[in-house]
């Protein structure tokens, strides 16, 4: 399953574009060359530039701590979207298969949505574009059906990010102030993934699964539109009830970020979808 994608700010001009200094969406691909560089620190503004360019230079540890953590609506609502399909059966035609992947994406938000709030383990991992490893991040992901998500990056730097209905908040532990935006799902890409009905999606993206294993499918989502920033992305989902096992998904540029899930179970933490206490919040 290919280890896809990148992060970055919204293009200019599309509603909701603020999430872009929030939250890490995929950007629009740039002509490559030398970035300005920035000191290294993960405060301050949450989403700061990687350092450089990999055109300059190779990647180097830490640098993580200047680049955004994906958005966790393109993380694991994708990965709820992808359900599995025959896990049995021979896959039939391409409109078969593609009819089928979104039925399964309904099925999966369904499963999930039985689950009540839940829990998962996450490991983070970005390979720039030419390079067969990257920085790696962990934390937990916590999940509520239908418009929730959290992400709490815990190593190496301590950082959160939340998806609300139509907010969404980005906080660094310790630090007083943190951003919050408004977003509107039908144009951000990945957040659409995460907030819109297949019935929609269905006609901004082409989806084909295929069994890995006797429990596990992968499905593989690929934006319509020739320019959107992101190239594809590929859910694997496994277990009785289904439920994300990894997201990968690759940029126009070439940059891809994994996700792997683990240990998912009830979440009994009543606040952990509503922002934190005592935070002053600025908004873009």
């Amino acid at each position: 399953m290919p280890d896809r994608d990148r992060e970055g700010a919204a293009p200019r001009g599309r509603r909701g574009g603020g999430l872009g200094r929030l939250l890490p969406l995929p950007r629009r691909a740039r002509r490559a060359g030398c970035g300005r560089r920035h000191r290294g620190r993960p405060a301050g503004r949450l989403q700061a530039r990687r350092r450089g360019d990999r055109r300059c230079r190779r990647a180097r540890p830490g640098d993580a701590a200047d680049r955004r953590p994906p958005l966790p609506a393109l993380s694991v609502r994708r990965a709820l979207l992808l359900l599995a399909l025959l896990a049995s059966a021979s896959p039939g035609g391409a409109a078969d298969a593609a009819t089928d992947s979104w039925a399964a994406l309904d099925r999966l938000r369904r499963e999930l949505a039985a689950g009540g709030p839940l829990l998962a383990d996450f490991v983070q991992t970005f390979t720039p574009a030419g390079f067969t490893s990257g920085e790696t991040e962990s934390g937990r992901l916590a999940l509520s059906m239908p418009d929730c998500l959290r992400f709490d990056y815990q190593e190496p730097y301590r950082k959160s990010f939340l998806v609300c209905g139509a907010r969404a908040w980005s906080w660094v532990e310790g630090e007083p102030r943190g951003q919050r935006v408004a977003i509107d799902a039908s144009s951000e890409m990945g957040l659409d993934l995460l907030l819109l009905p297949a019935g929609v999606l269905s006609g901004r993206y082409r989806a084909t699964s295929a069994a890995r294993s006797a429990d596990e499918v992968e499905l593989e989502l690929e934006p319509i539109d020739p320019a959107a920033p992101l190239v594809a992305a590929n859910l694997a989902v496994a277990g009785s009830p289904q439920r994300p096992r990894a997201l990968d998904y690759r940029d126009r540029e070439g940059n891809v970020t994994s996700f792997r899930f683990s240990n998912w179970r009830a979440l009994d933490d009543s606040d952990a979808f509503s922002p934190p206490p005592g935070i002053e919040w600025t908004e873009p």
